[in-house]
C-alpha cells in the first residue's frame, strides 16, 4: 500500500513540474537529496524517479516562457569545465567500464546545479529550495534523532541504503550541512510553531550526528560550531549555549561513542587511519603518473591499480576508497581536475563574502545576508568533514555552490544593475526579451 501511495504522490506532482519548471527542480532535488524512495519496497524502490523528473523539468523549461538562459559566471564555467574533465578522465580511465556508470551518476549532479542556476533566480525560489534541502535531510535527521533517544544511543546510525549518504560518516556530514540552513529558516519564519519545529529539528539532527559515531563528523561539528561562534555578534552568549549543549550531550552519549571518539588522539595506532594514508598515497601516485586526467572514477578501488601504485601494501589488503574528497578527486581527475574542484569551493566562498558585504545593514536584503552566512557555515562542515571521506561528488554541495552564485546575481542585479552586463548561455535556443524577475519580496 505504501508503494502505491508513494508512486501516486510522485506522478501527481509531475504535471505541476511540467506547468512550472522551477517546481520540477524542487521535486528533482527532493528525490536526489532525501531519497524518499528508500522508504518503500518492491518495484517502487527501483523506479528511475530522478531520470523521469529531470526529463520532465528540462522539457517543461524548453516549452515554457521562462528565460532559456544560464548565467555565464565563474561558477557556471567551472561546473561545465569540471563536467568536461570528468568526461575526459572517464574516457581515458584505466577501466572505462568501471568509470562510466559513476560518470553517469555524477554528471546528473552537475546538470542539476546548472538548472538551479538557470531557473531559481528569485528570492522565493531560492527560499523554497532551501526548504527542500532541509526537509530532505531533516527527515533523516529527525527520524534518526528519535531513534537515538529511543534506544539510548546503543546503536550506530546509518543513512538510507544505496544512497550517497548511506555510510554513517557521509550521513553525519550531510546532516551537519543542513543544520545552518535550518537555522536560517528559523530566523526568517514568522510562524512560532514553524520556529519551534525547526528548533526541535536542529536538536534531533545534532543528536543524529552524535549517533553516527563518526569521528570525522565530530571534528566537522567542532569546526562548524567554531565558525558559528566566530560569526556571532554575541560571542559570550554563544559560548555559554555551546557549553550547555556540550554538557547536555554528555548525558546521552554512550561509553562506546566516547571510546570511538578518543581514538582521534591515538590516530598513529589506528589501523583505519593507516589505511586512509595508504589510499592517499595511492591516489597521489596515480595523479603523479597521470597529472592531467588521473585514473578515472573510484580508481583506488580497482585492485590491480591499487597495488600497482602502492607497492608497499600487503596484497592481502583489500583496495580502499580514497577516504578524502581531495585525494579522491586527485586520483580520479588528476591535478588539473583537483584544481578545478578547489576553485569551485573557493569561488563559492567569495560569492558568499560578496553577498554578506553588500547586504550588511540593508533590512530588505537581510534574508540574503543571513543565508550567505549560514551557507558559509555549511561549507565549513563540508570542507572539514569531507577531508577524510570519499564525498567529493555529493549533490547537495554542488547545489549550494550554485545557490551562492544565484545569491550574488540577485544582489548584483538589484543593488548594482548598471555594472552587470553578463553574456548568457542559451542551450535551449533563443529566449524572450529580458525581464526583471527579482521584484517579488514575499517568502514562501
Amino acid at each position: 500500500m505504501r508503494n502505491l501511495a508513494f508512486i501516486a504522490i510522485f506522478f501527481i506532482m509531475l504535471p505541476w513540474a511540467f506547468i512550472m519548471p522551477h517546481l520540477g527542480v524542487l521535486i528533482w532535488s527532493w528525490m536526489a537529496f532525501g531519497n524518499p524512495h528508500r522508504e518503500v519496497y518492491g518495484f517502487a524502490r527501483s523506479m528511475p524517479y530522478n531520470l523521469i523528473i529531470a526529463a520532465v523539468t528540462l522539457g517543461a523549461w524548453a516549452l515554457s516562457t521562462e528565460a532559456k538562459r544560464i548565467p555565464l559566471v565563474t561558477t557556471t564555467v567551472l561546473i561545465m569545465l569540471f563536467g568536461f574533465w570528468m568526461t575526459l578522465s572517464s574516457y581515458m580511465a584505466f577501466d572505462p567500464s568501471y568509470a562510466w556508470p559513476l560518470w553517469e551518476r555524477h554528471i546528473k549532479t552537475l546538470l542539476l546545479a546548472l538548472v538551479v542556476m538557470g531557473l531559481m533566480q528569485k528570492r522565493t525560489r531560492v527560499h523554497a529550495l532551501v526548504w527542500v534541502i532541509v526537509i530532505s535531510l531533516g527527515y533523516w535527521g529527525v527520524k534518526s534523532g528519535i531513534f537515538f533517544l529511543g534506544t539510548a544511543g546503543q546503536y550506530r546510525i546509518w543513512g538510507p541504503e544505496l544512497s550517497m549518504i548511506a555510510d554513517n560518516n557521509h550521513l553525519a556530514v550531510a546532516l551537519l550541512m543542513s543544520v545552518p540552513l535550518m537555522y536560517y529558516l528559523r530566523m526568517h519564519s514568522e510562524n512560532i510553531w514553524v520556529q519551534r519545529g525547526l528548533l526541535v529539528g536542529i536538536v534531533l539532527t545534532l543528536l543524529s550526528v552524535i549517533g553516527t559515531q563518526s569521528r570525522g563528523g565530530f571534528i566537522a561539528l567542532l569546526a562548524m560550531a567554531l565558525m558559528y561562534w566566530w560569526r556571532s555578534k554575541k560571542k559570550a552568549g554563544a559560548a555559554i549555549v555551546f557549553v550547555i549543549l556540550g554538557l547536555s550531550a554528555s548525558f546521552v552519549v554512550t561509553d562506546q561513542w566516547v571510546e570511538r571518539i578518543e581514538t582521534i588522539e591515538n590516530y598513529d595506532d589506528d589501523d583505519s587511519f593507516q589505511s586512509r594514508v595508504d589510499a592517499w598515497v595511492t591516489a597521489y601516485n596515480i595523479a603523479k603518473d597521470r597529472p592531467l586526467i588521473g585514473g578515472g572514477f573510484a580508481v583506488t578501488e580497482i585492485p590491480v591499480i591499487y597495488f600497482r601504485y602502492n607497492e608497499g601494501i600487503d596484497e592481502e589488503q583489500w583496495p580502499r576508497a580514497a577516504h578524502s574528497a581531495y585525494f579522491q578527486v586527485l586520483g580520479d581527475q588528476g591535478f588539473a581536475g583537483l584544481a578545478i574542484y578547489l576553485m569551485l569551493g573557493f569561488v563559492a566562498w567569495l560569492n558568499t563574502r560578496y553577498v554578506i558585504s553588500e547586504t550588511r545593514g540593508r533590512v530588505e536584503y537581510q534574508w540574503a545576508h543571513d543565508l550567505a552566512n549560514m551557507i558559509q557555515v555549511s561549507l565549513v562542515a563540508f570542507f572539514v568533514g569531507s577531508a577524510a571521506l570519499s564525498f567529493a561528488y555529493y549533490d547537495v554541495y554542488y547545489v549550494l555552490l550554485a545557490v551562492t552564485a544565484v545569491l550574488k546575481l540577485i544582489v548584483v542585479r538589484e543593488l548594482q544593475p548598471s555594472i552587470l552586463r553578463t553574456p548568457r548561455l542559451s542551450p535551449m535556443g533563443p529566449h524572450p526579451a529580458r525581464q526583471n524577475v527579482y521584484r517579488d519580496t514575499h517568502v514562501i
